[in-house]
């Protein structure tokens, strides 16, 4: 059969459709791609956030064992110079 002049519009027309297709279906692709990588980056900071509360958490618990092991030194001092009968109040 031979092709007639009303072939090649509809051809074309039928190339640009698979072509529009064809950057439609890359660009859903590249919005799943972004979409994912916002989440995955609100996870990182997330992440990042918890790990610099268990930091700080931890800094505040040796802050308050150091206070107290301060206080328990400083009684222990003071009842070993009151059992000591050398001990002078001035």
């Amino acid at each position: 059969m031979a092709k007639t002049a009303s072939d090649k519009p509809s051809t074309s027309a039928d190339e640009a459709l698979k072509q529009r297709k064809k950057q439609a279906r890359r660009e859903a692709k590249l919005m799943l791609a972004i979409e994912k990588a916002k989440k995955d980056l609100k996870k990182a900071q997330k992440n990042i956030f918890l790990h610099t509360l268990e930091t700080r958490l931890t800094e505040l618990h040796a802050q308050a064992r150091s206070l107290q092991l301060r206080h328990l030194h400083k009684v222990q001092s003071l009842n070993t110079n009151k059992s000591n009968p050398y001990w002078r109040t001035a």
